[in-house]
């Protein structure tokens, strides 16, 4: 009884990793939010530049 490696042989196999829900949080969160507008330029920065 209790073998080392043949104690899991032969009997039910693992139980599957349980799956997130359709439409769960995991699927909501994976597109990304388009990134914000880079912001226009501003006259001090422009007079910087020149």
């Amino acid at each position: 009884r209790g073998g080392g490696r043949a104690a899991g042989l032969g009997r039910r196999p693992p139980p599957a990793p349980p799956r997130p829900p359709p439409g769960g949080r995991a699927r909501r969160a994976a597109p990304r939010p388009p990134p914000p507008p880079p912001p226009p330029p501003s006259r001090d920065h422009a007079s910087r530049i020149g």
